[in-house]
């Protein structure tokens, strides 16, 4: 996915950076060398840990975006596939972001809102 920083800020846990994309802005821990402010780079996004369904990932009428809501990352996009031991794949536009995910989930095909407060971005070179 195509990013832009926005704005970056030393944490504790990290550096954190406040991003936008053609899907909306939102903020994340950034995994790499520091990146420069205003300039636009490709990532990977990465939410660490299990989600589970019907609590951290529920079937969505919104359309397809990503969005900074009281502290956490909303994300909608299209379920496109799950394995049997969890690992599910949600499609944001052109990008996809792996997720492992517990519970039973909906249909495939469905726009799915999931809720995280640990985002990570890593810069990958194409």
């Amino acid at each position: 996915m195509r990013v832009k920083v926005m704005e970056t800020i030393n944490q504790s846990q990290g550096l954190q950076v406040i991003f936008s994309t053609e899907y909306g802005n939102a903020t994340a821990l950034w995994s790499g060398n520091e990146p420069q402010i205003s300039k636009e780079y490709f990532v990977e996004l990465e939410v660490p840990g299990v989600l589970y369904w019907q609590k951290d990932i529920t079937v969505s009428e919104e359309e397809c975006g990503i969005a900074l809501k009281s502290g956490m990352v909303h994300l909608v996009g299209l379920f496109e596939s799950i394995e049997d031991d969890g690992y599910t794949v949600i499609r944001l536009g052109d990008s996809i972001i792996s997720i492992e995910t517990q519970g039973d989930p909906p249909e495939t095909g469905s726009n799915v809102k999931l809720t995280t407060n640990n985002l990570l971005l890593y810069e990958v070179n194409y």
